[in-house]
């Protein structure tokens, strides 16, 4: 058994034609060596645990298209792959293109830094002049406990990690939570065409 580390991205788009994509971190002490097979498991573990919390989060126009794996450690593996095409099942529709939810995990590292996923595609009114709406806290609370539990791959706990690439290391994610001012996504987060 050794540890293997697995970035995953959750590539999205709403109706309007913008793209989001949120990579997170999963580590686990495995016996398979194939970093491919490592990576679709990945996938559909993290979607069985944790799709229905992910689109309670989106706007009812934002469509999940693909999940996007890759073994990153011990060494490199080809990317996993597999469409999907599930909408968001907010009430409301995608608030806002560059619009998105921050949350800060926190890791023991040496570097001290935490982890960020940013959730795009968030509904609308889940803010409420610069503040996140209890309601929309709530359901990124239920998302967050939900990932600090792990998921079960091959029979194995992964759990949830911070990456530092300088190091090549990763740290298990102890807690997390949302920033809570809305964070605005830079240009760098849109597709090249």
């Amino acid at each position: 058994m050794s540890i293997q580390m697995v970035k995953l991205d959750v590539c999205q788009h709403n109706q309007a034609g913008n793209f989001f994509m949120s990579s997170q971190y999963w580590a686990g002490d495995i016996s398979s060596s194939n970093g491919w097979v490592i990576a679709g498991d990945v996938i559909n573990s993290w979607n069985t645990a944790f799709r229905a919390d992910w689109l309670a989060l989106q706007g009812n126009d934002v469509v999940i298209d693909y999940y996007r794996a890759r073994r990153i450690l011990p060494s490199g593996s080809a990317s996993n792959l597999k469409l999907e095409g599930d909408f968001g099942t907010a009430a409301g529709l995608c608030n806002s293109a560059g619009l998105c939810c921050d949350i800060v995990a926190q890791n023991d590292n040496a570097s001290n830094r935490p982890a960020h996923i940013y959730l795009g595609g968030v509904y609308e009114g889940s803010v409420q002049g610069d503040q996140w709406v209890a309601s929309f806290l709530t359901k990124v609370n239920t998302l967050i406990t939900a990932f600090l539990g792990g998921i079960i791959v091959d029979g194995q706990n992964f759990n949830w990690v911070a990456y530092e690439r300088k190091t090549r290391t990763q740290t298990p994610v102890f807690a997390a939570q949302v920033n809570p001012k809305p964070t605005l996504l830079n240009k760098r987060t849109l597709p090249l065409i």
